[in-house]
C-alpha cells in the first residue's frame, strides 16, 4: 500500500464514500455524539454526553507540567459544564476512540497532491507531506509537520498555503523566531513566485496575502507588552504599528508556525487566542521540546501528520550526506563547590574557558585541515569561547573568525559568503552568531557547546548533512567533556545520535584514535569509490 493509500485510510472524512459517511453521521446523530467546531470559539471542539467522560478524557488529553518550586500541576486541555464538553482542537480526533463522529473543520478544502509551488518543482516527499497537512487540516484545522533539517521545510510550507489559495483567496501570517529566518523564508517565497512581506524589528512592509512576523513582535503587540523596537518619534506610531500587527493575525485565515519547536507555547496560546477561527500549520524538525508543554503545543498546532520526514531517509535517498559523528572525550578536571543552577554554570564556564580545551580544538581543526576535510565549522556557548578558541586555532597557523552576535549582520554575511566561495575555511560560531547560518559546503563540524537539548542536538549535526558540489560525507567531531554532569550530557546527545540508523557514532579516547579513524572512513567510503572529499 502506497503511503497517499494509508494516509487516506487514516482520514475516514476523506477518504471514505459519501454514502459511508452518511451512515456513520446518520447513526451518530441518533446516538447525540456529534463534535463539531464550537461556533463561539473554534479553538475548541464542542460535544455532549449524560455520562462522565472525565477520567477518559484525563487520561487522552491531560499532561502533568513542572512548576517553578519543584512541584507538578496536571494541566487539562478540555472543559465541562454539565451535560457540555469542550476539548482543545487538536485532540479532537481521540473523540473517535470514545464514539463520537468527529466534523470536519474546514470541509472547504479541496485535497489534492500538488507537484509544485509556484515555479519550483516539490520532492515527491514533499508532495506528500503536503497532502497529509492539507487532509489534516480539513479534518481538525491545525497540523504539525515534522521534517528533519534539510528536508526543506519552507517550500513544504509554502506549498501548503499556495494550495489552499488556489481553492479560495486566503489571508496567512508566518511566524518565527528571528529575522534572519524571516528573510530566507521571504527569499525563497520569491523564488517561487510568492509574494511575502515582513514585519520585524523597525521593518514594516506588510502584504495583505502573506506577511511574515517575528513571534516576539506578535505576542507584545498582542499582549500590549512593550514591543521590543527601535525607538519612535511618537507614541502613536508604536500603537499604530501595534494595532496593525494584531490586525493582520485575528485577520489571517492561515497561521503559520516555523520553527516551532522553538516557540514558546505561551506564544502560540496568544496568536490562537487572538484569531481561534485559523487553520494551524506547525513545522519542526524533532517530535519533542526542550520544555514539559510538547503536549500542549500539539494540542494547539495539532499532532504530528502521518507522513514523517527523518534525516535517515534523507540520506537513504541522496538529498542528505551521511555524517560520522565522532565523541572525542575529554576531561578538564573542572569542580564545583555550588548546588543546582550555581554548580552547572560554574563547570560550564571552568570547561568552556579551559586554554587546554581550546587548544585540543585547535588541534583537532588542524587535524581535519590535513585531511582536506575543510571548510570547518565550530559550535560554542560563549562569546568568550568563540574568541579564546578562535585564537588557539590562530596561533597554530590556521586563520579562524568568531562569529557572534558582536559581529553586525552586514560582517557576519561577508564572512558567510567568503566560506561558501572557499575563500574562509574556518569559522567558530556562539548561538546568536549561527542565526540564519546556511552553509552547506561545510564538510566538518566539531560541537564545543555541549548540552543535551533534544532540539538543538540533531539540528546542529543537521546543518552540516546538506548536499554541496564534491561533498560526499560529513564529519562531526563532538567533544564529550566528561566533568561532573557534563558526562551525562554526553551520554543523551549520544542517545539522540544513535536514534537516526544512519548516523555513524563512535566514541574515541584521544586526538591520534579521532584522526587514525577518520581517516580509516575516508578509505572506506571515498577512495573506495575512486572519489574525493
Amino acid at each position: 500500500m502506497s503511503f497517499l493509500d494509508s494516509a487516506g485510510l487514516a482520514f475516514p472524512s476523506i477518504a471514505e464514500s459519501d454514502v459511508a459517511k452518511i451512515a456513520k453521521l446518520v447513526e451518530a446523530v441518533a446516538k447525540n455524539k456529534i463534535a463539531y467546531p464550537c461556533s463561539n470559539n473554534k479553538m475548541f471542539y464542542c460535544f455532549s454526553s449524560n455520562e462522565d467522560l472525565s477520567d477518559a478524557l484525563d487520561a487522552y488529553a491531560s499532561y502533568i507540567r513542572r512548576t517553578r518550586d519543584g512541584g507538578r500541576v496536571m494541566i487539562r486541555l478540555w472543559r465541562r459544564e454539565g451535560s457540555e464538553y469542550m476539548i482543545v482542537r487538536g485532540y479532537a480526533p481521540i473523540l473517535s476512540k470514545l464514539g463520537y463522529y468527529v466534523l470536519d473543520f474546514a470541509p472547504w478544502i479541496e485535497v489534492d497532491v500538488p507537484t509544485r509551488v509556484g515555479s519550483i518543482t516539490l520532492r515527491d516527499y514533499q508532495s506528500e507531506v503536503v497532502f497529509a497537512t492539507l487532509v489534516q487540516l480539513r479534518h481538525i484545522g491545525s497540523a504539525t509537520q515534522m521534517v528533519a533539517t534539510g528536508g526543506g521545510k519552507t517550500y513544504i510550507l509554502l506549498s501548503v498555503y499556495d494550495s489552499l489559495r488556489q481553492i479560495k483567496p486566503i489571508k496567512a501570517v508566518w511566524l518565527t523566531l528571528s529575522k534572519d529566518l524571516i528573510l530566507q523564508a521571504r527569499d525563497m517565497a520569491h523564488k517561487a513566485g510568492i509574494k511575502f512581506g515582513v514585519i520585524y524589528g523597525d521593518e514594516y512592509q506588510p502584504n495583505q496575502e502573506l506577511t511574515g512576523i517575528t513571534v516576539q513582535s506578535a505576542y507584545y503587540a498582542i499582549t500590549g507588552k512593550q514591543l521590543k523596537l527601535i525607538d519612535y518619534p511618537t507614541k502613536r506610531e508604536l500603537v499604530n504599528k501595534r494595532e496593525a500587527i494584531v490586525e493582520l493575525i485575528k485577520s489571517a485565515d492561515l497561521i503559520i508556525f516555523d520553527e516551532s519547536q522553538h516557540i514558546p507555547a505561551k506564544s502560540v496560546l496568544a496568536v490562537m487566542r487572538a484569531n481561534p477561527n485559523a487553520l494551524i500549520v506547525s513545522a519542526s524538525g524533532t517530535p519533542k521540546r526542550n520544555d514539559s508543554d510538547t503536549p500542549l503545543i500539539y494540542a494547539l498546532s495539532g499532532h504530528i501528520v502521518p507522513r514523517v520526514v527523518t534525516s535517515s531517509e534523507l540520506i537513504q535517498r541522496g538529498f542528505l550526506v551521511r555524517p560520522y559523528i565522532f565523541m572525542l572525550k575529554n576531561n578538564n578536571g573542572c569542580r564545583s563547590g555550588g548546588r543546582g543552577v550555581k554548580r552547572f554554570m560554574e563547570l560550564r564556564k571552568c570547561i568552556e574557558l579551559s586554554r587546554e580545551r581550546a587548544l585540543l580544538i585547535a588541534k583537532v581543526v588542524d587535524m581535519l585541515h590535513s585531511l582536506g576535510i575543510v571548510p570547518v565549522m565550530v559550535h560554542v556557548n560563549m562569546i568568550a569561547s568563540c574568541k579564546l578558541i578562535s585564537n588557539t586555532i590562530k596561533s597554530l597557523g590556521i586563520y579562524a573568525i568568531c562569529v557572534s552576535s558582536e559581529v553586525n549582520e552586514k560582517i557576519r554575511n561577508a564572512i558567510f559568503n567568503a566560506v561558501r566561495s572557499g575563500k574562509l575555511h574556518t569559522i567558530v560560531v556562539t548561538p546568536l552568531g549561527r542565526e540564519g547560518l546556511d552553509l552547506p559546503n561545510v564538510r566538518a563540524l566539531v560541537i564545543a557547546s555541549g548540552g543535551k537539548s533534544v532540539v538543538s542536538v540533531p539540528q546542529t549535526v543537521g546543518r552540516v548533512l546538506r548536499s554541496a558540489p564534491g561533498k560526499q560525507l560529513a564529519i562531526v567531531v563532538d567533544i564529550f567533556d566528561t566533568d561532573g554532569v557534563f558526562k551525562l550530557h554526553g551520554l543523551e546527545r549520544k542517545k539522540m545520535y544513535t536514534s537516526e540508523p544512519l548516523w555513524y557514532v563512535d566514541v574515541v579516547n584521544s586526538i591520534n584514535e579521532l584522526e587514525e579513524k577518520i581517516a580509516q572512513v575516508i578509505d572506506f567510503e571515498l577512495k573506495s569509490k575512486n572519489l574525493k572529499i
